[in-house]
């Protein structure tokens, strides 16, 4: 396939045959191609359990590198990502996939949808993510400080105060101790709690 996708010619007559057999369809337009559900389900039964598992890693990886960014310029190539994404959501659970990679997936996902008011969804992205940080790396690494740091910032949209404060707290202890006081990532911290606290009228 690496040789043939180089290739526009054979890459051209490949999806013509694919397509005589209606195994995928092809939107000129958007330059996507798509396979039906029941094709891929039929693939996916017929494959050992170890081999399933490795092409899940694999479109996992990919959905990942394909992140198109958060910028509100990128939102409408988002939400052609964003199904991809539901559906590796639901393959890293099923899998257990605690991989750094799997985190980034789902804190984009959710980052995503924080952005766009769908807080339900965008809560479980984060509380995943936070799951396999605090797993992949232990409790207080500066990975697990920002993913406190982005499930924060969720439920302060929300006005979750109570909820918000020791996620910013705990995020905050952990990047004095291991990034230092002077760091960005330390400033980020402590201007989220202080913008909290001046919020809820915690002048003080």
């Amino acid at each position: 396939l690496e040789s043939m996708a180089t290739n526009a010619y054979w890459l051209n007559q490949a999806i013509e045959e694919l397509r005589n057999y209606s195994l995928i369809n092809r939107d000129s337009e958007k330059k996507i191609l798509s396979v039906h559900r029941l094709v891929q389900a039929v693939l996916q039964d017929a494959m050992p359990v170890e081999m399933r598992k490795q092409w899940k890693e694999r479109v996992m990886n990919a959905v990942n590198a394909t992140f198109p960014g958060l910028e509100p310029s990128h939102w409408t190539a988002c939400e052609q990502w964003l199904p991809h994404a539901f559906i590796c959501a639901e393959w890293i659970k099923q899998e257990q996939m605690m991989t750094p990679v799997a985190s980034h997936l789902l804190a984009q996902a959710g980052l995503y949808l924080k952005e766009r008011a769908q807080y339900t969804q965008a809560e479980l992205f984060l509380q995943q993510t936070l799951t396999i940080d605090e797993q992949a790396y232990g409790p207080e690494h500066p990975e697990v400080a920002a993913a406190l740091n982005n499930l924060a910032c969720l439920y302060w949209n929300q006005g979750k105060y109570r909820e918000t404060e020791p996620l910013f707290q705990r995020a905050l202890a952990i990047r004095q101790q291991h990034l230092g006081h002077e760091d960005p990532a330390t400033a980020e911290t402590l201007q989220n709690l202080a913008c909290l606290y001046q919020t809820q009228g915690k002048n003080e």
